[in-house]
């Protein structure tokens, strides 16, 4: 079993202590420095921490947040503050954040929003606002201002006003000044002004503004500022993506798309380095009087004065107007950064992906439509490839630190122990970006294989079996110690009966029993010998403390696995062409009666279920089963069900048994159920995506960031379930029933 070493977030920044010696990396720390920690000018001058480590209150309206920050003016409180917001807090005008420091404001889960009210930070310093969605804050109120204040950190939150007919008059007038107009309607979404230094936005989802980002009131608004703008979208705007007046700034590696004039702007004498941007759709191509520049990605707009650029890298994707690819100066950031430079490339892609609310741990609630199948487990294993696309790159950094985040992303195991300690721990996130740097140049770094069961060579006490060899698998099973491995070598191990981990045959809570495969290779248990029958089961799991990783289970008389154990964990296998569904929750011995006899706390982890088909009436094969007799504490983390001919999820229950144990959800998906692969389907298959109860038992279940696409019948369904049914960034569509059934996503 891979141990990890988790990073917690606080007030949504990596504790610094937990990155210390990640290579290349020399400038102060404020918060940490994961790709989603702080990096840029906010790490200067002492650093940026917010309210870190201090008391946390969470405020139910606009009132109570202006209240509070006006009693801490009051009282000179100065002691770190964490303000959260889980709900929508309604209002006018601007909360003043004003000549206070050491204050957190963030947005809980994808709940925290303020809706016309915005936030005015004044006269503070070592403030955070993060996670949060603020919007149609009407003019002079912008979404967030910034003035004569020090170490800001803007994060992961979304701004937004309109572009269009805002006033309502019936038609859009774009020039702007005029009192009551379109473009006046709304101010902007991130101003900055006056003596203000020191400020790092990163991470953020800028979109539908006449106005975006003025640094700089004004032509006479004089002052040395200091800013980075890192990672973030800017969708559908018509300028100032910024608008830059004096002072220093820095540009990288923000995705622009569908700019209807101009998006970077230096004027009065700035200096801005621009680098590793991804424009597409950008620029007007007008003529500005003052420079001679047409307007387009980057330039120099609208002043007496000109700014500067000093420009690298940059992609331009049908735009307009002036596409620089040499520089008007030269300027280099005061800090190190170059480990967080994604190149233009792979902008796109990773920004919008992570840009935004809800996002803080690196979930990704707003995937495509048609989710990608995950890898073929029988490709070749490239070391340092995380996500399994064949380059090694930022894209694997970014997912191999959220999986050390905590969060159940699907990545390759294999390819992650990248400095051969036998586990995928932060050390290895420092091995990848020396990599990335060009400070190593092989992986692992001492050029042995990786082993997802947590040994290049099996160690004494371990078994290591093979399809044509002398010790089957049960055998292995039934003589296995305490942590110890069961090792499968490469190929195909043909059963026409069921492989049994009695129960009794246990492992212990810190000395689990493994079956995994060995190194690189590809070890399928093929069930295909058995008969269509209730009692083929191609695995049954009855014992406590097993970790069983990697492996495909196939073609089984009924279920792939019946996980009636306590405390195991199955991760990174695949569950195909099973004649019931390919994981199953529920009991093995009958004779179990009650909740607490039945498989508890077990966790089923980055596994993938397809093809499942019941050929007697299509009403059983699910991807997923927790149903009937499922105890208490099981969870399913970053888990695929799709093309299964029942339910991507059964949480079924009946009156003879009774109510099941709550399940939890995370980071899971359920596709194109309803049908199999090859188009096979019965009239009686339900296909819905999550299937959440049945005969109207009370059970409560809460699923988080989970998906489901283009099913037969419902994405989400209650299913008669009266019990609270917790849905928290969930995503659904294209179902062929309703996305969600009687049940309310937050």
């Amino acid at each position: 079993m891979l141990r990890k070493m988790k990073i917690f977030l606080l007030t949504g920044a990596v504790m610094a202590q937990s990155l210390v010696g990640l290579g290349g990396v020399n400038t102060a720390h404020a918060a940490g420095n994961g790709l989603f920690g702080l990096i840029g000018f906010a790490t200067m001058n002492g650093g940026t921490t917010g309210g870190a480590g201090g008391k946390e209150v969470t405020v139910k309206s606009a009132t109570e947040m202006s209240d509070l920050l006006n009693q801490r003016k009051k009282d000179d409180d100065t002691s770190p503050l964490i303000i959260k917001v889980a709900s929508k807090l309604t209002g006018t005008g601007a909360i003043g954040v004003k000549e206070v420091s050491n204050v957190s404001i963030i947005g809980v889960g994808s709940s925290g929003e303020l809706e016309g009210v915005g936030l005015n930070i004044v006269k503070a310093s070592n403030i955070i606002v993060q996670n949060l969605k603020i919007h149609h804050t009407l003019a002079p109120t912008d979404c967030i201002g910034i003035e004569d204040s020090k170490n800001v950190w803007i994060d992961h939150c979304e701004l937004y006003n309109m572009i269009g007919d805002c006033n309502g008059d019936g038609k859009v007038d774009e020039k702007g000044d005029i009192s009551g107009g379109d473009v006046d309607w709304y101010d902007g979404l991130l101003d900055c002004k006056k003596d203000s230094a020191y400020i790092t936005v990163s991470w953020n989802y800028f979109h539908d503004s006449f106005k975006t980002s003025l640094v700089g009131s004004s032509d006479s608004d004089n002052y040395d500022r200091k800013m980075t703008y890192h990672h973030n979208v800017f969708k559908n705007l018509k300028e100032r993506l910024p608008s830059y007046r004096f002072g220093t700034g820095h540009i990288f590696s923000n995705y622009y798309a569908d700019v209807l004039n101009s998006a970077v702007n230096s004027r009065m004498g700035a200096k801005l380095k621009v680098e590793s941007n991804y424009f597409e759709r950008v620029g007007s191509g007008a003529v500005n009087e003052e420079s001679g520049l047409a307007a387009g990605p980057i330039g120099s707009y609208n002043s007496d004065s000109i700014g500067y650029y000093d420009v690298k890298d940059n992609t331009y994707v049908n735009c307009k107007g002036n596409q620089p690819t040499t520089s008007t100066c030269s300027y280099s950031p005061p800090y190190e950064y170059t480990g967080y430079l994604t190149p233009a490339s792979q902008v796109k892609e990773l920004v919008t992906q992570y840009a935004g609310v809800g996002k803080l741990d690196g979930s990704n609630p707003t995937n495509p439509t048609d989710p990608t199948d995950p890898q073929d487990p029988g490709q070749t294993i490239k070391c340092g490839d995380i996500n399994g696309d064949g380059n090694i790159d930022t894209i694997d950094f970014a997912t191999l630190k959220i999986y050390l985040l905590g969060q159940s992303v699907t990545i390759k195991t294999e390819a992650s122990d990248l400095d051969n300690d036998k586990a995928v721990t932060i050390l290895d996130l420092a091995v990848l970006k020396k990599y990335l740097l060009g400070q190593v140049t092989t992986l692992p770094v001492n050029n042995g294989t990786t082993d997802p069961g947590g040994n290049t060579n099996p160690t004494e006490g371990d078994i290591t079996i093979e399809p044509t060899g002398s010790m089957t698998l049960q055998q292995a099973v039934d003589s296995i110690k305490p942590g110890k491995t069961i090792y499968l070598k490469s190929g195909t191990y043909s059963f026409s009966k069921t492989v049994t981990i009695a129960e009794g045959n246990n492992g212990n809570m810190g000395s689990m029993k493994n079956i995994a495969v060995l190194g690189n290779e590809k070890a399928v248990l093929d069930f295909s010998g058995m008969v269509f029958n209730s009692s083929n089961r191609g695995v049954i799991l009855a014992g406590n403390y097993w970790n069983i990783k990697g492996i495909k289970i196939q073609k089984a008389g009924d279920n792939g696995m019946l996980l009636a154990g306590n405390n195991n964990i199955i991760e990174d296998c695949e569950f195909y062409a099973n004649s019931d569904s390919g994981l199953q929750i529920s009991r093995f011995n009958s004779n179990y009666n009650t909740i607490a006899q039945w498989p508890s706390n077990n966790t089923i982890r980055n596994c993938y279920s397809h093809s499942n088909y019941d050929p007697d009436n299509g009403e059983d094969a699910d991807g997923f089963a927790a149903k009937l007799t499922c105890g208490q504490g099981n969870k399913f983390i970053g888990c695929i069900s799709k093309y299964n001919v029942d339910d991507g999820w059964d949480l079924y229950t009946k009156d003879d048994t009774g109510p099941i144990g709550s399940v939890y959800f995370e980071n899971c998906e359920a596709s194109y159920n309803g049908k199999t692969e090859n188009g096979s389907s019965t009239s009686d298959s339900d296909g819905n995506g999550f299937k959440l109860g049945g005969s109207s038992i009370s059970v409560d279940h809460k699923l988080v960031n989970c998906k489901a696409f283009n099913n037969k019948k419902h994405g989400f369904t209650w299913n008669s379930n009266p019990g609270i049914l917790t849905l928290i960034g969930c995503q659904a569509s294209g179902n062929g029933g309703n996305d969600f059934e009687k049940v309310a996503n937050q």
